[in-house]
């Protein structure tokens, strides 16, 4: 139980740094720019340049306080991915990665608030389901 709960932890926690460390040059090399301060981008750059901030903050966030960070990452990625699917007709495949973690930090963040409910006692499944979850991505 408590062993489990570990993993899942450090699991998210190894995977949004990784994540932070691998996507922060890629933002910080365009220029840190504005969402629509630049007439010459699209919708499509705007939407983005909108969820990315709210994507790192959540995944720094998310070390400390798991509800909050997997909030901010989860609803800004749902979000970005709806407006894109509107404006530009595809759903970026790559953000599924920082969606799992954000889940993963949800996952943690409702375990802590309610520690009478031991998700992996109750569903002997579930850690085959994340492993799937994972693998399948």
């Amino acid at each position: 139980m408590k062993s489990n709960y570990r993993i899942i932890l450090w699991v998210a926690r190894v995977s949004a740094i990784l994540i932070l460390i691998f996507s922060l040059p890629f933002y910080f090399a365009e220029g840190i720019s504005l969402p629509f301060s630049n007439s010459t981008y699209s919708y499509w750059d705007n939407t983005w340049l909108t969820v990315f901030p709210f994507m790192f903050i959540g995944l720094a966030v998310g070390w400390v306080f798991p509800k909050i960070g997997g909030l901010l990452i989860t609803i800004s990625i749902i979000t970005g991915s709806i407006i894109g699917l509107f404006i530009n007709g595809e759903i970026v495949s790559f953000m599924a990665i920082p969606f799992t973690v954000g889940i993963l930090f949800l996952i943690l963040g409702f375990h802590n608030t309610s520690h009478q409910l031991d998700f992996c006692n109750q569903n002997q499944n579930f850690q085959k389901f994340l492993i799937l979850l994972i693998l399948n991505l």
